[in-house]
């Protein structure tokens, strides 16, 4: 049943059962705003909250977590200060069942529940599919959340095994100018800042954001910076209906890093331990280079039809442009006399995409008595045109391990066309989820997605049709009001790479999960524990040249436990475990050795970055008269860099502090991270390299609030 809040700032908040909408921003982080659950009244601030009680991105509405039937995680804006978080990959630490890595240094990339996030993960912005792989920055970010498991029951294609969604910062009916600044080692330095205009009389408010940084990086000839701009608007045309337009820009520039080569064993040639070299060192070449344009547009209209009725429409645009060249590293080999030389190759790629769709969405209710339903049904449409050209040199002149001195010079060796595309998919998808409550202990929600999925790619004469239904059905049970069971089970797709030749099932994943939620000192703390086992068949294994048409299937089972306290404003604390257990149950690749293919069965072997452990805690206090704390610690155990299970990384500890002071509108931070300085590594590329994880760090910075 929709119930209708008093109106806050002149302006209507529109609540039903367990759905929230606000019209006037994103999530529900103003002060006060009363929530309306079940016919009891909740008070929430989630502004100065840490740790957060809903959660949008499981229903696609406003949900609270004690009531969602699935490990979900939220990391809040105040935590992302508080830890002095600046990517995704450092907000996704908090999550448990994620395991954070790097893509050559140039685009997140990360493990959840097993499965890496390029083939089995999807990225949303405000709910909005990202086209392709970037580095994701937090500087306009109010939130993120984690939906854990399948996801294509709302989003389509691609979630197998999570979906990450980025809570941007909207407008809100309050003046308000804030500036941040920092540096630090490795000559960082990074600048924000957040201005907000609003005229509460005519229903107009404002907000710009903004980004500028640039570092050394911990590694030679790394150097980067990045600027973005994201303005935003929103007209509240009457208690109502809203209009809003959000435009964002982001230029980053990076230099690509594969990190460190493996040394092959003189008698196997096996790949099975590190370069005892300097962790700074760097074998690329000096013509390395990587730069991102990215264009976000997002135009969005609701309106309040009548108690029981809302609708809402979000068209968008995205556009990534996105050039790199880069080095592979292929591991180093010794000569006749022992001597051991780097063999590496050279990439680049171009690549334009170009997303544009539109979300239409109903939000409506009705029952009575002892059984209602709160429900969205909605229909998406989108389009990408993906246009790149990969060209190659196959071989480097070799570079000594001992003593690196590039030989290469740019244009002394020729590219030879590897791969081209100039792909276009169209997506038809109506969806549909019903949250069904039976009294007050129990509620059903019932969900599906239906994709029909056009492929066309005129340059490799390849021509696709999948039509897919993703269905989802999850069920809680309070057993006292504290203590919720919950149950899932759903299912997901993923249309297979442009670089698998041939005409290929789509790839799915299966996922059972069960789990407690219980919630202690009056929901002061809450605590999550969930099992789960989730399967993926139907693999797309693409061989060590990036082109193939094996099959495979891979399995994961674990455990989740999670925590989350906040005693009062002052003080919040985090803390999860996580056990994996991933196998490729049948798992065949195939590898050019230059003379002919050869085989591998990789069955049975352990996926790779898939850690059996992960622990993560972190604790914030304020002392008094501004003065606060916060520290923290994470162990990953060892994991493995590649399918072959030949190599693997060390389990590590490291351990972040910072200190924080506040006087009036002004505040200063400071921030140590790996306090130990434990030297530990990150995936480089395949099985041959490893990155090198960042030392001792330290950094400062200082706020403007007004």
């Amino acid at each position: 049943m929709f119930f209708l809040n008093k109106l806050f700032s002149g302006r209507a908040t529109v609540i039903f059962d367990l759905v929230i909408l606000p019209l006037c921003s994103a999530s529900p982080q103003e002060k006060n705003i009363k929530y309306v659950f079940d016919d009891s009244v909740v008070v929430y601030a989630e502004k100065d909250y840490k740790i957060s009680k809903f959660n949008s991105i499981a229903a696609k509405t406003w949900v609270p977590l004690f009531q969602t039937p699935a490990s979900v995680g939220v990391v809040t804006r105040a935590m992302l200060q508080n830890q002095n978080s600046t990517v995704l990959g450092d907000a996704l630490n908090n999550i448990s069942g994620v395991n954070v890595q790097t893509g050559l240094g140039i685009f997140d990339y990360f493990i959840i529940r097993g499965f890496n996030s390029l083939d089995n993960g999807l990225i949303l912005t405000d709910g909005i599919t990202e086209p392709e792989v970037t580095i994701y920055n937090l500087y306009n970010i109010d939130r993120v959340e984690v939906l854990k498991g399948p996801g294509a029951f709302l989003y389509g294609g691609n979630p197998l095994s999570g979906t990450i969604n980025l809570v941007r910062k909207t407008p809100v009916f309050r003046n308000h100018l804030n500036f941040y600044g920092y540096g630090g080692s490795f000559n960082s330095y990074r600048y924000n800042f957040d201005i907000g205009l609003a005229d509460s009389k005519h229903g107009l408010a404002a907000r710009l954001n903004g980004l500028w940084q640039k570092s050394d990086f911990y590694r030679d000839n790394k150097k980067n910076d990045v600027y973005a701009i994201n303005p935003a608007i929103s007209w509240q045309i009457d208690n109502s209906t809203r209009l809003s337009l959000n435009f964002e820009y982001l230029n980053s520039r990076f230099k690509p890093d594969a990190g460190l080569p493996l040394v092959a064993d003189p008698i196997s040639f096996e790949m099975n331990k590190m370069a005892d070299v300097s962790r700074d060192v760097s074998f690329q070449t000096p013509f390395d280079e990587s730069e991102q344009k990215l264009t976000r547009v997002r135009i969005g209209f609701s309106k309040v039809i009548s108690s029981n009725l809302i609708i809402q429409n979000k068209f968008y645009y995205t556009d990534l442009d996105w050039f790199t060249k880069g080095t592979i590293l292929n591991g180093a080999f010794p000569d006749t006399v022992g001597i051991y030389s780097v063999s590496r190759s050279l990439q680049k790629l171009d690549d334009r995409q170009k997303l544009m769709g539109n979300q239409f969405e109903l939000l409506f209710s009705f029952g009575s008595g002892f059984i209602k339903h709160s429900a969205s049904a909605g229909f998406e449409i989108n389009r990408l045109e993906d246009k790149f050209d990969i060209t190659i040199v196959l071989q480097l002149p070799p570079i000594d391990l001992n003593n690196p001195i590039e030989m290469f010079r740019e244009n002394s060796l020729p590219f030879y066309p590897y791969q081209s595309g100039d792909g276009v998919s169209s997506v038809l998808a109506p969806y549909l989820l019903d949250v069904i409550s039976f009294g007050e202990k129990s509620k059903l929600f019932l969900g599906g997605r239906y994709d029909i999925i056009s492929f066309e790619d005129d340059l490799n004469e390849s021509d696709r049709d999948y039509k897919k239904l993703s269905p989802m059905l999850g069920i809680n049970y309070s057993l006292f009001p504290d203590l919720v069971v919950y149950a899932n089970t759903g299912k997901a797709f993923a249309p297979p790479s442009s670089r698998v030749v041939g005409n290929p099932k789509a790839e799915e994943s299966l996922q059972f999960e069960a789990g407690v939620k219980k919630n202690w000192l009056g929901g002061k703390i809450r605590s999550t524990i969930a099992v789960y086992q989730l399967t993926k068949d139907n693999i797309a294994i693409t061989d060590r040249t990036g082109l193939g048409k094996q099959t495979g299937s891979k399995q994961s089972r674990g455990i989740e436990i999670e925590f989350a306290g906040q005693m009062d404003e002052r003080c919040a604390s985090l803390f999860s475990y996580t056990y994996t257990d991933t196998k490729l149950t049948e798992f065949t690749e195939m590898v050019d050795m230059g003379m002919g293919p050869m085989f591998f069965d990789w069955s049975n072997n352990r996926g790779a970055f898939a850690p059996k452990h992960i622990v993560n805690f972190w604790h914030t206090r304020e002392i008094g008269s501004g003065l606060g704390i916060g520290a923290g610690f994470r162990y990953v155990s060892e994991q493995f860099i590649h399918q072959d299970n030949i190599f693997s990384i060390e389990s590590y500890f490291t351990i972040d502090v910072s200190l924080f002071y506040r006087i009036g509108k002004y505040g200063w931070n400071f921030s140590l991270k790996n306090l130990t300085n434990t030297e530990y590594e990150m995936r480089g590329f395949g099985a041959n390299s490893v990155i090198p994880a960042a030392p001792i760090a330290f950094y400062g910075g200082f706020t403007i609030e007004y």
